[in-house]
């Protein structure tokens, strides 16, 4: 369907987000005017598909970026980006505001860009694909900095085929969403555990976080070093801690009893019994940390933990210990 073209319409909004375009003092960038000069020495060159109507686009941060392409210039009418401090949008064309971006930005996240025509081919397995400069080389994906709300992550070659959950770092990641530009809506991203699809190669991703954070390999997934051996001479009677008793890593204990590894644990209180019941699962979700007792009846019956194995004179011993972002296969989510 064809839509009349608003000159000053402003890209689609995230879902409770601020309908102004207001430039914040918080984030403060710092590349004068002439990065945006239509330049002769590109870093490179990328693509992504562009239909007519709004898009967003890796790296797109000006329409001279398509200087001897194929792709007209004039087809592009704006341009938004997205600050994650402020959680507001900037203009970036036409009439850019009063503020300038630096490369690290430009390298690493994706554009709000309206187009008043589409191409009907396929270039590089994207229909609708179009070829544009780029200002610096990607940034690998394990540099990059989000911020507390949502944050606009490009879809480079580095995160395709991988899982959130392989990219995630120190981020806990709450949703994620991908634009439809065919038609014009958002789309529940993919699970933490699911692949993210070359389709979206050239595009973006919109990631909320609870903190910020810097994604990257997660902590988890990189074992603890080694334990000194034991001086009593016998790794039956010795005991070791893989994990050195932290709650943000899983790991085993071996004794001379066997090997016990950390786990997850939903606490729940038991009016009947007056108890606490302890459910050993997989994971569990974040709670409020205001634990139910006779003496503060106003607390919480239910409480996700890690049940941390560690050593105690030499055998293994446990406790439960409250996980702030809830747990997942023995860790606490960090």
């Amino acid at each position: 369907m064809t839509k009349r073209i608003i000159y000053k319409a402003v890209p689609p909004y995230v879902n409770k987000m601020n309908k102004k375009i207001i430039l914040s003092i918080s984030l403060i960038f710092l590349i004068g005017l002439s990065i945006f000069v239509y330049a002769q020495n590109w870093a490179g060159e990328s693509g992504a598909p562009i239909y007519k109507g709004w898009n967003l686009v890796y790296g797109f941060a000006n329409p001279g970026q398509l200087d001897g392409q194929s792709f007209e210039k004039s087809n592009i009418k704006a341009i938004y980006a997205f600050n994650p401090l402020s959680q507001q949008y900037i203009r970036m064309y036409p009439n850019k505001e009063e503020t300038s971006i630096t490369g690290d930005f430009l390298s690493q996240t994706a554009f709000w860009v309206y187009s008043d025509a589409e191409t009907g081919e396929t270039f590089n397995g994207m229909y609708n694909g179009v070829e544009y400069w780029l200002y610096g080389n990607p940034m690998p994906y394990n540099e990059r900095q989000l911020y507390k709300g949502w944050n606009f992550v490009g879809a480079t070659v580095d995160i395709i085929d991988k899982k959130l959950s392989e990219i995630s770092g120190t981020c806990n990641i709450e949703s994620s969403y991908i634009w439809n530009p065919e038609d014009n809506k958002w789309e529940t991203g993919f699970g933490i555990n699911q692949g993210i699809s070359k389709d979206i190669l050239g595009s973006g991703i919109l990631i909320k976080v609870s903190e910020n954070c810097k994604l990257g390999t997660p902590e988890g997934d990189i074992p603890s070093i080694p334990n000194l051996p034991s001086d009593s001479g016998s790794n039956q009677e010795g005991c070791s801690d893989t994990d050195q008793n932290s709650i943000y890593i899983k790991g085993t204990v071996v004794d001379k009893y066997g090997s016990h590894q950390d786990s997850c644990v939903l606490e729940e209180w038991n009016d009947s019994t007056s108890q606490w019941d302890f459910n050993f699962l997989s994971a569990c979700d974040k709670t409020i940390d205001n634990k139910y007792s006779s003496s503060n009846p106003s607390g919480s019956k239910t409480r996700c933990v890690v049940n941390e194995i560690t050593c105690i004179n030499n055998e293994n011993g446990a406790d439960n210990y409250y996980c702030p972002n809830g747990c997942s296969d023995g860790a606490c989510i960090q």
